[in-house]
């Protein structure tokens, strides 16, 4: 099966949710607590762009590939394979242009 975003929306893989965490000095630190500390933010893979998306944002370059921020859940999700379950909690989800909040780089300088 072969999706692509249409118009001005995206589809986007989240990211795997928070997990629990150890830090070095043994404190356990639960799920809900990592959640509250991303703020309600969601590191996502962009796996299509609409031809329409970002158009009144030409400056905007996001390409499949990319890394983005999003709300913690934006858009629709997408239920592919409800049989498939390797552990991980992949969703997918189609989302307007306007929902993403930030591009993730790796390069250069946090605010350039």
């Amino acid at each position: 099966m072969k999706l692509k975003a249409i118009g001005r929306h995206l589809l986007i893989r989240m990211e795997t949710d928070a997990v629990e965490e150890i830090t070095s000095g043994g404190i356990v630190l639960p799920k809900d607590y990592i959640e509250k500390l991303q703020g309600g933010c969601q590191l996502s893979e962009v796996l299509h762009v609409g031809e329409c998306a970002f158009d009144d944002q030409p400056e905007v370059k996001i390409k499949a590939g990319d890394r983005v921020v999003t709300q913690k859940y934006p858009g629709s999700g997408l239920d592919l394979d409800p049989n498939w379950n390797d552990g991980k909690a992949n969703m997918y989800r189609v989302i307007l242009d306007n929902e993403v909040r930030a591009l993730v780089s790796e390069e250069g300088a946090w605010l350039n």
